[in-house]
C-alpha cells in the first residue's frame, strides 16, 4: 500500500508523516537490523511488528512537543506543537490511512500502527542519510526544508526564520485564531531563539557550513544524504548501485537474502524465523 494522497499534504503534515516514518526505520535498525548483524536469529511475529510501529499519544509527543523535556530534539517544523495538535494530526493521518487505531482512552490508551510496507530501498537510503545525522535524525528535516527553500545559496539567519516563518504560517493560516496565534509566535523572542539553537545545532554537526560570520549554507559534501531523506520522504522507488551497497553495512545481509526475509516478514502476519548467514 502506498501512503494515500502525499503530494496533497501540506509541508508541516509531510514533516509529521516523515517524523513518524523515521521512528519506524529507526526502530527497525536499531531493534532488528542490529540484531541480525550480530548473528542473533530473530523471529517476528505480531507482538514485535506491533513495537516497531506503535505510537501512542505520549511517545508521539516526545517527538513534537518541545516542551515536554525534549527540547533539544524537536525539529523547527514542529514549534509551538502542544499534545492537542499532535493528535489532531494523528487522527488525520488515520483517516489518510496512514494509521490504524488499536487502542482508544485511559489505560488502553489512544494507540496507533503504522501501517504502509516497509520497503528495502527506503532502508538503503534512511542507512545513508542516517551516518550524516545519527546524532539526531530530526536534523533531516531542517535540512530538507532549506535545501528546497534555498539549495545550496549562501543564506543568513534572517532567511532561515523566513523559509519557517512562511512553513508556519501555511501550518497556522486555515483559521482566524490560528492566523493571531502564529503573528504573536512570530515576533516572540522564544521562536527567534529556538530557530537559533536548531541552525547552530546544523553548524556544530557540520552540515550546514558558516564561510563566512554569519552567512551560511548547506554542506555540499551531505548533498547525496539530502537527496536520499528526499526519496525516503516521497517514496521514491529506485535500485541501490552496486557502489552504493559496498559501503553499506548490511550489504552481506543483503547478500544472503536476510535484508529481503526481515522485510516480507514485517510486512507479513505470519511469523518467520530469521538467521545470520553462516560464514
Amino acid at each position: 500500500m502506498s501512503t494515500p494522497s502525499l503530494s496533497e499534504l501540506s509541508s508541516t503534515d509531510k514533516a509529521f508523516y516523515a517524523a513518524l516514518k523515521l521512528h519506524v526505520y529507526s526502530t527497525i535498525h536499531d531493534s532488528l537490523l542490529s540484531t541480525l548483524l550480530g548473528g542473533t536469529a530473530i523471529t517476528i511475529n505480531e507482538s514485535v511488528k506491533l513495537e516497531v510501529g506503535r505510537f501512542t499519544a505520549r511517545k508521539t509527543n516526545n517527538l513534537f512537543v518541545p516542551e515536554n523535556g525534549h527540547r533539544a530534539e524537536a525539529s523547527a517544523e514542529f514549534y509551538g506543537f502542544t499534545s492537542h495538535k499532535v493528535r489532531e494530526k494523528l487522527m488525520s493521518h488515520e483517516e489518510r490511512g496512514v494509521l490504524e487505531l488499536t487502542g482508544k482512552g485511559l489505560r488502553d490508551a489512544f494507540t496507533y500502527k503504522w501501517k504502509p510496507p516497509v520497503k528495502h530501498w527506503e532502508i538503503c537510503s534512511f542507512l545513508k542519510f542516517k551516518r550524516a545525522t545519527e546524532k539526531d535524525l530530526s536534523m533531516n528535516h531542517e535540512l530538507h526544508r532549506v535545501y528546497g527553500s534555498l539549495g545550496f545559496e549562501p543564506f543568513r539567519f534572517a532567511d532561515f526564520v523566513r523559509v519557517y516563518g512562511d512553513a508556519h504560517s501555511e501550518e497556522y493560516a486555515s483559521s482566524r485564531w490560528g492566523k493571531r496565534k502564529f503573528e504573536a509566535i512570530r515576533d516572540s523572542y522564544a521562536y527567534q531563539s529556538f530557530l537559533k539553537g536548531r541552525l547552530d545545532k546544523l553548524v556544530e554537526h557540520k552540515l550546514v557550513v558558516e564561510p563566512q560570520p554569519s552567512v551560511f549554507t548547506l554542506n555540499q559534501a551531505i548533498g547525496d544524504e539530502i537527496n536520499h531523506f528526499g526519496l525516503f520522504l516521497n517514496e521514491v522507488a529506485y535500485h541501490p548501485s552496486r557502489q552504493m551497497c559496498d559501503v553499506c553495512k548490511l550489504d552481506r545481509l543483503c547478500r544472503a537474502g536476510s535484508t529481503q526475509l526481515l522485510i516480507v516478514a514485517l510486512n507479513k502476519t505470519t511469523p518467520q524465523p530469521l538467521e545470520q548467514e553462516r560464514t
